[in-house]
């Protein structure tokens, strides 16, 4: 009864009506294909072609105890998901007719806990697979397509830099692509300065957070405006922050004068700006990549582990010249090493001086943009949930909803000219008590009541404009 709920009382709505089902995956093939044939027997057959599934990783937080690296319980779980999703897309018994199990997955998607599991723990497992080769030794016509990715993320975040470098994350470590699509991201249309401004220009967040979101900016500081006195405030916190984390000479009980006489130790790290961004850059390779590249280890690896591991690299061209840059190697180990995690992990606020808020606020505007830019140039789209963001987010109405920066054709703005491929969604129908309906109705709405003497639309230009944004969304569907 809860999958005919969850399923038919959607789609029995119209023939029109497409779900993509969003179920956690098994650990072994055999629970994977248990599960979906449970679910399957028990949807009426007349919606076989209505229907698939997309499978759903949870994040969660690192439970750093003594373990080796960051969120190792974690990716030990997603590992072995993989390995079960792996073999059985691989299993030929599975996809053997047209209405096959592994057909009716169609793709990978990962949601939760935003602020404390970022894109780089998901970065292997969905390089792994979702174009993988398919092994099989039978010879066969066709094989089943590759799986798309969803990926949640900018719509909750410790402020409006940490969630935009989350977004960057995701687009370099995931290598997302034309197809794939961004749940929520509202990060990329938030106002800036209101945002700020509520905030009274101040930041919270732990201090390993502050330090990778100050180098991150630094460099897009130095890429979209150049070098100015913003950059040299940069440089001064990144100095406080990379000192309070990763300089160990001060002991127990002593004080920061006699730290300066300490001797240097031999796991000294670079504090060059330079070197920490790219060892920033690193994290989308597996925090295995230097033993899994050991020769003595790689020759011993076969099949579906040497597949895992050629997956923990990531091939993007800036995080292959990061990798040749041995100080930042080091970094990308000391950023894994437990021996920092507890002084990073201290939470800490910073205020933007008053001399810098301005060009602060440039700046992370012309962030935005650029993400923008590349989020249309790539062709992935955007599912947003006004309802869900309304009430959880940073927008006061309806018609303030980022949706109008992402996608603006035929509609009178004051927003740069964006062509983004959109969706509208519920995001959840029972807690944010919501129909897709009632979702286009309150922007239809909102664009309709609020508008301003200067950018003016007719109840036809949002109609059309809200037809396209249907449009689109048939579009965006993982499977044809």
């Amino acid at each position: 009864l809860l999958y005919k709920a969850a399923i038919e009382g959607l789609l029995e709505k119209g023939k029109r009506r497409h779900l993509e089902a969003r179920i956690v995956p098994k650990e072994t093939e055999e629970e994977i294909v248990k599960m979906l044939n449970g679910i399957c027997r028990e949807i009426a057959p007349r919606y076989n072609d209505q229907y698939d599934f997309i499978f759903h990783f949870i994040k969660k937080r690192d439970e750093r105890k003594d373990h080796p690296y960051r969120h190792f319980e974690l990716r030990e779980q997603i590992k072995k998901q993989s390995y079960a999703i792996y073999k059985f897309r691989c299993n030929q018994d599975n996809w053997k007719d047209g209405n096959s199990l592994v057909g009716k997955v169609v793709g990978l998607d990962a949601a939760n806990s935003e602020i404390f599991c970022r894109p780089e723990v998901y970065a292997q497992a969905f390089r792994f697979l979702r174009g993988h080769k398919m092994e099989n030794d039978k010879d066969v016509d066709s094989y089943p397509d590759d799986l798309n990715v969803t990926y949640h993320i900018g719509e909750d975040f410790m402020d409006i830099a940490d969630g935009l470098r989350a977004v960057e994350e995701a687009l370099l470590f995931l290598n997302l692509k034309n197809g794939d699509r961004l749940g929520h991201a509202l990060v990329l249309g938030t106002d800036v300065r209101s945002y700020y401004a509520r905030r009274y220009f101040s930041i919270c967040a732990s201090k390993q957070v502050l330090l990778d979101n100050l180098v991150w900016l630094h460099h897009k500081c130095i890429r979209l405006i150049g070098y100015t006195q913003l950059c040299g405030w940069l440089e001064i916190m990144f100095l406080k922050y990379f000192t309070e984390i990763y300089r160990n000479h001060e002991d127990e009980g002593g004080n920061i004068i006699e730290s300066f006489f300490a001797e240097e130790s031999e796991d000294d790290l670079s504090d060059d700006l330079h070197d920490y961004y790219l060892s920033w850059l690193l994290r989308g390779h597996s925090p295995l990549i230097g033993k899994d590249l050991a020769k003595e280890n790689y020759e011993k690896v076969t099949g579906i582990d040497k597949q895992w591991l050629l997956a923990g690299i990531n091939h993007h061209e800036w995080a292959e010249v990061a990798l040749r840059n041995e100080r930042a190697r080091n970094l990308f180990d000391a950023y894994h090493s437990k021996k920092y995690a507890k002084k990073g992990d201290v939470g800490d606020t910073i205020t933007i001086p008053y001399d810098y808020i301005e060009e602060w606020i440039q700046l992370l505007e012309k962030i935005q943009e650029q993400l923008l830019e590349k989020v249309e140039s790539r062709h992935i789209a955007i599912e947003c949930n006004p309802s869900s963001n309304y009430k959880i987010g940073e927008i006061d109405r309806y018609d303030e909803h980022p949706i109008v920066k992402f996608f603006n054709y035929g509609l009178s703005t004051p927003y740069p000219r964006h062509d983004i491929s959109v969706s509208i969604n519920t995001d959840d129908q029972g807690v944010f008590s919501t129909s897709l309906e009632r979702e286009y109705s309150l922007m239809a709405l909102a664009l309709e009541r609020n508008q301003t003497q200067e950018y003016k639309n007719s109840p036809r230009a949002i109609v059309d404009w809200l037809d396209r944004v249907r449009q689109m969304s048939l579009e965006q569907r993982f499977k044809h």
